[in-house]
């Protein structure tokens, strides 16, 4: 049997957020609505995100800390953290 190559998370979420489907990512219930936020939608956001980090200065080896309840924006936070090399 062969043995799978490890791979990295970073390159995980760069997958994840190269599909083209319309498949819903991650669902957030508030109230009565729920909130969706599909692969496209959440690069969006992200690539907004890391272009914020960097105008603020984070660095790669930079350590940030998310604290929050689960949500769209704190995933969105948490993915550009990682995709950017910050911990």
């Amino acid at each position: 049997m062969a043995a799978k190559e490890a791979v990295k998370i970073q390159e995980l979420l760069r997958r994840i957020l190269e599909e083209k489907s319309d498949r819903i990512l991650f669902a957030q219930k508030k109230g009565f609505r729920t909130r969706t936020v599909t692969p496209a939608q959440l690069r969006g956001k992200v690539d907004k995100t890391r272009l914020l980090l960097q105008s603020e200065g984070v660095q790669p080896q930079d350590n940030v800390i998310v604290i929050g309840q689960p949500s769209i924006e704190w995933l969105t936070v948490y993915t550009a953290c990682i995709l950017s090399n910050v911990t």
